[in-house]
């Protein structure tokens, strides 16, 4: 829901629409997220809770939310530039998402809590886990590099091996 209703906002040029996503992103981060990334503090409902109300190491978390929100930064970033956002999704993605699987991929977590003893499964059978976390896993290679609106400024979004193909700048005289 909000990554659609950021991408209304850019795609109308809804300064509105563009201002509830801004105050959604900073309550869900600045006092709904957890440090390293991981968002849904709550079993019931998979949902965001009140301000601040983080359990300590038994937050849900889990992976589906990683990757609703990886949605969202994208949205947010064709919004206002890359910035804080790309900070946000490289924690997101090394810990929230990543971190639900087991050190070689072969077992999952479906909830991602920051300390747990639970142990990890085969393979989750809810039907969203299947294409989201491997569709986010394949995108992230879309994210390394930016340009501005302008077209005027490359960003190197986050620091992995890559490279990018030759390209011609041209200036006006």
């Amino acid at each position: 829901f909000y990554a659609g209703l950021t991408g209304a906002a850019e795609r109308r040029g809804d300064g509105e629409l563009a201002a509830a996503a801004r105050r959604l992103f900073e309550s869900a981060i600045d006092r709904k997220g957890y440090l390293t990334g991981g968002v849904g503090a709550n079993w019931k409902g998979e949902a965001f809770g009140r301000d601040f109300s983080l359990s300590n190491g038994r937050g849900y978390l889990e992976g589906c939310a990683a990757c609703g929100m990886y949605d969202w930064l994208t949205e947010l970033s064709r919004l206002d530039g890359p910035g804080r956002y790309e900070d946000v999704r490289e924690r997101l993605m090394y810990n929230a998402l990543l971190g639900t699987f087991n050190a070689d991929f072969t077992a999952y977590a479906y909830p991602n809590p920051t300390a747990s003893a639970e142990p990890r499964y085969a393979w989750h059978t809810l039907p969203c886990c299947v294409g989201n976390v491997p569709r986010v896993l394949e995108d992230y290679k879309n994210r390394m590099w930016a340009v501005s609106a302008a077209g005027d400024r490359l960003y190197l979004l986050h620091f992995i091996s890559s490279t990018g193909g030759e390209a011609t700048v041209q200036s006006e005289a």
